[in-house]
């Protein structure tokens, strides 16, 4: 992988127990529903690194050998269930079987009698040749004469639509006519004009630029029915990118992206937008605050301004006033006051709609209800079809909790979109949670296996939140970074704006400095969610992630983390999708870097070190740390990707011993009731890790019943997690989390 060196002025960062029951949040739901950067060095005077690390990017595909099969024109289907008859716009990411849309065919869609040529725009390729589309956005306007679900058919065709209109634009603007709109783009500054003779002019609310220059405009989507553009303008203190989507139904969402490039840990300043427009009903300000959607209606026109993600992020507000052409609107994202953390080289974002319906989610989608079939997306992913357990209803309920508490798991707030964990006693998102994106490649397969778009859309959300806050985009060498809550007013040797009561601390997971290679997994994250939204910001993220992943994470060596083991399924899985070989040979390194350090029985310890001979009884880990050790949380890592790797590479010395060996060990050191002890086999704790352990074993029965390998102890130990879950669950609507051990 290249790696991008440049030099920098900017400086380099460096690097309890819970007693009862309660949801154990992502760590046990996500691998219970399986089992069913190297970014730039800013100088001032170089802005071309900034613009190369946030630019459009194409997801690589190995397309030069290998033979993609399939049958050409066997097309997927979708049906949409509108909530009322009506013109909509349909939009929807759809899965393609190897070989079934040749690269530079185009579609139809057909709705009974009535057929519909759409936008199409491939998003990501199958490997090898003829090279064939995997993932393709189509959009259309659609007339729905009820409220009945409508089945969509796909038919390709040769011919593509007639080109858009022409675009004009440089370095410092955009203009483009488009759906009876012309929308002008300027740095901080969108205009938007209608054939109706309605006009709105949006000014950013921001901290001004340094310097003035020139920026990069870009056409992300330019069909018939959307129009999706950026402008990306550095600034060696505030860079920010204006985005701008239309449709052709005149729906117009304008979003800010507004980098703080400032050293250290502050809060945000003023955020937000001054829009002028036509007259609007009066509306007193409205404080977002209370979580509640704001919608300004036109006083005699039928276009609204509305603002998708605001009462979700619970800050800022909006307000009106006449002015003597019409209205000016000032939503304010936030305000100085309100003291909304804004951590170095992190993104904060404010966005407004406008057109006649602008009725979207906070990932700025039409609010549309449209179904994929599994199958559709098994032949695509390999993903597999949800299991049958109408027999078993208890199974059933447990699953079902699992998959709503993901979706409950949503921090709202500060931290919009960021996972952590569910409580059920008061039906809300805990502020302590996940630091990494370990465990969301299982949201995206539960969406696809069970058709559940909770958990899709929160795995989207946990992305882009993941994008703006977790990545640490401020230096060459030291790209990812990781959160935590910080127990005291100190964070990276420098005082805190935030005392340790303010409401503000103790709601946002605070990055902490430096780079946590442990904490750089799941990172194959951002190709599902490149592929389910087109979002240029999720391919940029999966570039500089692997790049990250290559040149940082090791199984071995300084870095003592032997669990870095686990991001071999990220390369491995990226590599069955795009057939780049460099992410397989990425996946045998780390396990040539595991055997390194193997230690007694084909095992190891957390950091590497022999097992020692005679360790004392290890209950937490400042002990364990000093006596090296079999730690089956740590073990699990193993499973993650290399029962999947033994398929590459059946014969590599060790690595089906590997494999063996710790299934096995983990299969004979569980507790009796179905989960491990935390951080010893014989430690007092039963920690909440079953699921995630359960989902690794199962990779491993797999594998190894492949080969022709007993595997029966290795299922009686999943079936024990599962049942000890479905009765726990049966019994009091929640799962285990952590137990004291019956030795207290």
């Amino acid at each position: 992988m290249l790696a991008l060196r440049c030099r920098t002025n900017a400086p380099i960062r460096g690097r309890g127990q819970a007693t009862g029951i309660y949801i154990a949040g992502p760590l046990w739901a996500a691998h219970i529903v399986a089992l069913m950067l190297c970014p730039f060095g800013y100088a001032e005077d170089a802005v071309t690194p900034w613009l190369d690390v946030f630019a459009m990017r194409e997801v690589a595909t190995e397309n030069a050998s290998g033979i993609c099969a399939g049958a050409i024109g066997t097309l997927p289907g979708f049906t949409v269930r509108p909530d009322a008859p009506g013109t909509r716009l349909v939009r929807v990411s759809l899965p393609f079987a190897p070989g079934a849309l040749p690269e530079n065919l185009w579609v139809l869609a057909r709705c009974g009698d009535i057929e519909i040529q759409p936008d199409l725009r491939p998003l990501t390729r199958h490997p090898g040749r003829p090279v064939s589309v995997r993932r393709a956005i189509v959009t259309f306007p659609f007339t729905f004469a009820s409220d009945a679900p409508h089945f969509f058919s796909l038919t390709l065709t040769e011919n593509p639509l007639p080109p858009p209109h022409a675009v004009e634009m440089d370095n410092e603007f955009m203009n483009v006519s488009f759906a009876g709109m012309a929308v002008h783009i300027v740095a901080d500054h969108v205009r938007i004009d209608t054939d109706a003779g309605l006009s709105w002019a949006a000014s950013l609310i921001a901290p001004a630029r340094t310097n003035t220059t020139p920026g990069r405009v870009e056409i992300v989507e330019h069909g018939a029915h959307y129009l999706w553009a950026r402008l990306l303008t550095p600034d060696p203190q505030w860079p920010r990118i204006i985005e701008v989507r239309a449709d052709s139904l005149g729906t117009v969402v304008v979003q800010a992206h507004i980098q703080r490039m400032l050293p250290g840990d502050d809060t945000a300043p003023d955020l937000g937008w001054v829009i002028t427009g036509p007259a609007m009903d009066a509306y007193e300000i409205h404080a977002f605050a209370s979580g509640e959607a704001a919608t300004l209606r036109g006083a005699d026109h039928p276009v609204a301004v509305s603002f998708p993600d605001a009462h979700y992020k619970l800050r800022g507000d909006v307000s009106v006033v006449d002015a003597p052409e019409g209205a000016v609107i000032t939503y304010m994202r936030s305000r100085a006051e309100e003291n909304v953390p804004f951590q170095s080289a992190a993104w904060r974002r404010a966005a407004f709609a406008v057109g006649p319906a602008p009725a979207l989610n906070p990932l700025f989608e039409p609010l549309l209800d449209i179904d994929v079939a599994a199958e559709t997306f098994d032949k695509a992913y390999n993903s597999g079809l949800p299991p049958a357990l109408g027999m078993w209803p208890e199974i059933e309920d447990a699953l079902h909790f699992g998959w709503n508490s993901l979706e409950r798991s949503i921090l709202n707030g500060d931290d919009f979109g960021n996972l952590t964990s569910y409580i059920p006693s008061t039906d809300s998102a805990s502020t302590s949670g996940m630091s990494r994106l370990e465990y969301c490649p299982s949201l995206f397969t539960g969406f696809y296996r069970n058709g559940e778009k909770g958990l899709r859309d929160a795995a989207l959300l946990w992305c882009s939140n993941f994008f703006d806050h977790n990545i640490w985009w401020g230096n060459a060498d030291l790209l990812e970074g990781w959160r935590k809550r910080p127990r005291h007013s100190q964070l990276g040797g420098a005082k805190h704006p935030h005392s340790d009561d303010s409401p503000e601390f103790v709601t946002f997971k605070w990055r902490a400095p430096g780079s946590v290679d442990f904490c750089t997994k799941g990172f194959e994250s951002f190709l599902y969610a490149y592929e389910e939204t087109g979002d240029p910001r999720m391919s940029a993220a999966l570039h500089w992630q692997t790049e990250y992943a290559g040149r940082h994470i090791h199984a071995s060596g300084e870095s003592q983390e032997v669990r870095n083991v686990g991001v071999a399924t990220d390369f491995l899985r990226l590599y069955r999708l795009t057939g780049v070989s460099i992410y397989r040979e990425e996946a045998l390194r780390l396990f040539r870097q595991l055997r390194d350090v193997l230690s007694d029985g084909d095992l190891f310890s957390q950091s590497g070190a022999p097992f020692h001979p005679d360790p004392p009884f290890i209950n937490d880990d400042a002990v364990g740390s000093e006596y090296p050790f079999p730690k089956p949380y740590i073990l699990t890592y193993a499973l993650q990707g290399l029962p999947d790797l033994l398929s590459f590479y059946p014969d590599e010395p060790k690595l089906r011993d590997v494999v063996r060996a710790v299934a096995d060990f983990l299969a004979r050191s569980q507790d009796p009731i179905g989960g491990w002890r935390y951080p010893h086999p014989r430690s007092a704790i039963v920690s909440c890790q079953s699921g995630k352990t359960a989902a690794m074993l199962a990779r491993a029965a797999t594998a190894l019943e492949k080969r022709g390998e007993p595997v029966n102890n290795i299922v009686d130990a999943i079936e024990r997690v599962l049942a000890n879950d479905v009765q726990t669950h049966a019994k009091t609507g929640m799962f285990i989390a952590n137990l004291q051990g019956w030795e207290w």
